[in-house]
């Protein structure tokens, strides 16, 4: 579990207690953000996925008829 800005000792202690490992380092919480980012770009890379376009996105995500006109 990463952290983002300040830690919270209180939700840390807690976070722990559920047996994670809690991550905080002093960077600036928007390189965080970044990083997570790539982070999650990576996974979906190495599971076949394409980050840029999300499963829901493929296709039409409602199951409207594309015939009946909008009312």
């Amino acid at each position: 579990m990463t952290l983002f800005g300040d830690a919270d000792p209180v939700l840390t202690a807690d976070i722990e207690r559920t047996g994670a490992t809690v991550r905080h380092d002093d960077l600036d919480p928007l390189v965080q953000l970044v990083q997570a980012q790539r982070l999650a770009v990576e996974v979906a890379r190495s599971r076949g996925l394409d980050a840029d376009t999300p499963a829901t996105s493929r296709g039409r995500s409602c199951s409207a008829d594309p015939n009946t006109p909008p009312p």
